[in-house]
């Protein structure tokens, strides 16, 4: 899965190695950055390498997102292993 990771430079072996300890941790996660940087790949491996990827990814585009309430509703039926919240700015 981090295979998705492209490089082999001191860096991207450091992101590689604190992508594994951050999706050991049992914790929420808010990942911020610019179009185009990588958060929703990010987002996709945490989930592959962390303790909930046998449970389900829920990815819900908010840039149509009128009314919250249905959304809270589908997230308390569902057992969601990661929810995916997708801005588009």
């Amino acid at each position: 899965t981090q295979e998705r990771l492209v490089g082999d430079s001191a860096q991207i072996t450091a992101i590689r190695q604190q992508v594994q300890q951050i999706a050991d941790i049992d914790k929420d996660l808010m990942i911020e950055g610019e179009m185009g940087t990588g958060r929703h790949l990010l987002a996709q491996l945490l989930h592959e390498l962390s303790p909930h990827s046998d449970k389900a990814v829920t990815t819900v585009d908010c840039q149509n997102l009128v009314d919250i309430k249905p959304l809270i509703a589908q997230i308390e039926q569902e057992e969601v292993g990661t929810l995916i919240l997708r801005s588009p700015y």
